[in-house]
């Protein structure tokens, strides 16, 4: 399926659709102010981004073959580098500038990168990429694409070998674990936002700290993980990230008990801290799960696997949300009302450690497999 929508211009759809929804919540201001149309450009958006996420994925996933020995998991490193990098500047830049802005100058401003996106994208090829040779398995999609007179047996033969491939217990173990490792976690960050912003009256602009420091630890861990870990147990790297994210979603017990008052500590400046990291944390782990996945796979399926294991991502992170949502509702926990906050967090922090106890089902040593 990735070689279906790379060929047929993903990048420019991806860029068609966000300036598309941009455009119109700049020129149509009762969209903004309506739940119904603002969800529906909302999605239209995001529709896009997940298209360009997909092809950066599959772009990265067929770069990484060419990497051998040391130089393993360092192109995935530098992608998350460059993700950091990117959310340091984008937040901060846009901290400040939502506070001289409006509303309707920072969507405009999103509506012209969104344009630049698909101005680029529509003059860059794949094969501007200089990859030195096509994959056996690539070269099969490519014929089969130019024979087939439909597009959509091209995606019914490629849906049937993805699911060949996920469906091989080398893979399907791991991915299963990583999904269940973000779904059994109901996440509490709405309601530990709303805490912060609604009761405790922290001012917007450390909130937006927050995140940079959020993204500095990214940043940070993806240089830590290229320097020393790239060459440790996959298992053994994904169980001490679970046991530190546990521990981070934990220490926001002590900013709802007001512990930190009590140790000196100022909330805004405890945000910055232990607070901050666990979003950064819960991004990090993506980092060597799809080092491993890439070592894993079968050489040719790199991009459609790395984009299945994003849409498992997504669809976990979702599952999530929603049992957080759930939690919050049996804890009573409201806009008014956060006496069930500490129990939530508690309760988040130990489903954080569930999926130790089939840590099991990542290898400690990797193998290539045969292609399927």
């Amino acid at each position: 399926m990735l070689s279906t929508l790379e060929e047929s211009g993903g990048c420019p759809i991806s860029g068609a659709l966000q300036t598309l929804s941009w455009s119109v919540l700049v020129l149509h201001s009762g969209v903004r102010s309506s739940v119904g149309p603002l969800m529906g450009v909302l999605l239209v958006s995001n529709m896009g981004a997940a298209i360009a996420d997909v092809i950066n994925d599959a772009l990265v996933a067929e770069s990484v073959q060419k990497e051998r020995g040391k130089t393993k998991g360092e192109l995935q490193s530098f992608v998350w580098l460059a993700l950091a990098v990117g959310g340091v500047i984008g937040n901060f830049v846009g901290g400040l500038a939502l506070s001289w802005m409006s509303s309707t100058t920072m969507f405009a401003i999103f509506a012209v990168f969104a344009a630049g996106h698909l101005l680029f994208s529509s003059f860059v090829k794949e094969r501007s990429f200089n990859f030195k040779s096509l994959s056996r398995q690539r070269k099969k999609n490519i014929d089969l694409m130019e024979k087939s007179s439909s597009a959509i047996d091209v995606l019914k033969v490629q849906a049937a070998r993805l699911m060949d491939l996920v469906t091989l217990p080398d893979i399907a173990m791991p991915l299963a674990w990583f999904a269940a490792s973000y779904a059994v976690i109901p996440a509490m960050g709405g309601s530990i936002f709303y805490y912060q912003a609604q009761y405790l009256h922290i001012h917007p602009t450390y909130l937006g700290l927050a995140k940079v420091m959020g993204q500095m630890g990214l940043m940070a861990g993806s240089v830590l993980y290229n320097r020393y870990l790239k060459g440790s147990s996959p298992r053994k790297v994904l169980l001490a990230v679970q046991v530190l994210l546990s521990a981070c979603m934990l220490s926001d017990i002590i900013l709802v008990s007001r512990m930190n008052i009590r140790l000196g500590i100022p909330d805004h400046l405890f945000v910055l801290g232990a607070s901050a990291f666990a979003e950064a944390i819960a991004q990090f782990k993506v980092l060597p799960f799809s080092v491993l996945l890439t070592q894993l796979c079968p050489s040719g399926s790199e991009g459609s696997l790395l984009a299945f294991f994003m849409s498992c991502h997504c669809l976990a992170t979702i599952l999530s949300g929603y049992s957080g949502t759930y939690v919050a509702s049996m804890l009573h926990i409201s806009v008014d009302n956060f006496t069930g906050l500490p129990m939530g967090i508690f309760i988040q922090s130990i489903a954080a450690l569930i999926p130790l106890f089939w840590i099991s089902c990542i290898p400690a040593t990797t193998h290539k497999l045969a292609a399927v």
